[in-house]
């Protein structure tokens, strides 16, 4: 399991969160599909394999237009971030604390919110 990725659920699981994980795009993609209803909020990194982070947020949106996703990438997330997509995407950069992980994704969705944590 990825180091980053299970960071990121040990540190959502502790604050209450539901966390349902993906090793990769096309993983995430067809979990998001299955459980689109019930996911509030996806981490979703930049480099992912099988389907780009980018890719797979556009993707998910179609899907779910209401869907609330951050790009987490190992440069400037901001400029990451399509114009298109911005209010609907937001940026968290490598390397980020727990604390700044923890306070996005509380900004957003309440504890026990199902929340999806993708490779990171």
């Amino acid at each position: 399991m990825d180091v980053v990725r299970s960071v990121c659920r040990s540190a959502l699981e502790s604050r209450g969160y539901r966390v349902i994980e993906a090793c990769d795009g096309l993983t995430a993609l067809e979990l998001f599909e299955e459980q689109a209803a019930r996911i509030v909020f996806s981490l979703v990194d930049v480099s992912m394999p099988e389907i780009g982070g980018v890719e797979l947020i556009r993707k998910m949106l179609a899907l779910r237009p209401d869907a609330r996703v951050a790009i987490i990438s190992g440069v400037d997330g901001s400029s990451l971030v399509p114009v298109d997509l911005a209010g609907q995407c937001f940026a968290l950069n490598k390397p980020f604390t727990v604390a700044e992980l923890r306070a996005l994704v509380d900004q957003h969705r309440h504890p026990a919110a199902a929340v999806r944590a993708a490779k990171a």
